[in-house]
């Protein structure tokens, strides 16, 4: 199958496009939401708090929403989560204009965000090879891959300069949440325009409980050696490289004296390094096979890692970040498009899905909370303000 054909596929287009939009607007809210609580309540523990509140749905609600999913319309999930974010994001200007915006209401946003985010996600992946004939899910990881490289490059200035066109920060800071509010009405059209269905028929689950279900998903994966071992995998890298941008940021401040706008220089080549993977990533596909190419990857990465931590200069700490970047997109897509290729049961990806994303999160997070802790402990941390 050419690689023309996947541009002609109306309805991924529909489903690239929404969730390219929706992705940008995350970004742009992703940065308001800490300047806005602190803006309300002048206190950076209660950023951190919302900040964590949004990534506790996915600890709680992995592997139920996964097993759930495979029982579910795929397609009319996704619709109600981005109809759930849509109104959740713009309750927060409505408030605002109301002056009756209070942090407990920013505290059920960020649930409602969070949650609806592990639903729409786990549908999305489960939902692809539907969509995507199954010599074009590479490159379809490729191009959802770009989206976000594109939305994380693009998306902080984006909403730097909406918040700065504010009267005040609060102002500027909850036109950026009607923005991303926006984002999920544009999702949610796109979604409604699709007709290929995101599953196949399936028997009806009658007389079968959750637990079953989950157990099933969690079963298939454990069993699969190759599905079992790259999910090892992925905890590992996040368990190394989860708390990788803090120690960048710590780094660059404590040892490297840069200012902000170096660090957001920083930041910006690895998402334009993301890009750039992104791209290359299904060209490698074709020409390595799936062991040379993670194996290659995971490689680069560990490589290179420990020159971005000894670098003696911001050009070199950008370089060594910017080739990280790189490389995760290429790990990435061969991954997940290994993960969903037809050899997986339609009825199990949602719940194994979960089970590996589940558990990939909570190491991730883990890491990060270590690192935090260790370079406090460290005294390099409250050098950063």
């Amino acid at each position: 199958m050419r690689p023309a054909v996947l541009w002609r596929n109306t309805d991924f287009l529909l489903l690239w496009s929404g969730q390219a939009v929706s992705t940008l607007g995350s970004s742009v809210s992703r940065l308001a939401l800490p300047l806005l609580t602190l803006a309300l309540t002048h206190s950076p523990a209660q950023a951190g708090f919302i900040a964590a509140l949004q990534s506790l749905p996915y600890l709680i609600f992995s592997l139920p929403a996964g097993a759930l999913i495979d029982r579910w319309d795929r397609k009319q999930v996704m619709i109600r989560c981005d109809v759930a974010r849509c109104l959740a994001y713009g309750s927060v200007p409505l408030a605002y204009v109301a002056a009756r915006l209070t942090i407990a209401q920013l505290y059920a946003v960020a649930l409602v965000g969070g949650t609806a985010y592990v639903f729409f996600n786990i549908a999305e992946v489960a939902a692809l090879p539907r969509v995507v004939p199954a010599g074009q899910l590479s490159r379809a990881t490729a191009l959802n891959e770009s989206a976000t490289s594109t939305s994380n490059l693009i998306g902080p200035g984006l909403a730097g300069l909406i918040i700065s066109l504010g009267r005040t920060t609060m102002s500027g800071a909850t036109v950026a949440y009607l923005v991303d509010s926006l984002s999920y009405l544009v999702s949610t059209l796109s979604l409604g325009f699709i007709r290929t269905p995101f599953q196949a028929e399936r028997a009806p689950f009658i007389g079968r409980s959750l637990r079953a279900d989950m157990a099933e998903g969690v079963r298939f994966l454990w069993s699969r050696r190759d599905l079992r071992t790259m999910a090892l995998l992925t905890m590992g890298m996040n368990l190394f490289f989860g708390p990788l941008p803090l120690a960048v940021i710590v780094l660059a401040r404590t040892s490297l004296h840069a200012d902000a706008r170096a660090i957001g220089l920083i930041f910006s080549a690895g998402s334009a390094g993301g890009l750039a993977g992104s791209f290359v990533a299904p060209w490698i596909k074709g020409r390595l096979r799936f062991g040379q190419a993670i194996v290659g990857s995971v490689s680069c990465i560990a490589l290179v890692t420990p020159l971005v931590g000894a670098a003696v200069s911001v050009p070199m700490l950008l370089a060594g970040y910017a080739l990280i970047g790189v490389m995760l997109p290429v790990y990435n897509v061969m991954s997940i498009s290994y993960r969903l290729a037809p050899s997986s049961p339609m009825c199990c990806r949602g719940a194994s899905t979960a089970f590996s994303a589940c558990w990939v999160s909570v190491v991730s997070r883990s890491a990060r909370l270590s690192a935090g802790s260790c370079l406090s402990r460290s005294g390099r941390a409250s050098s950063c303000g």
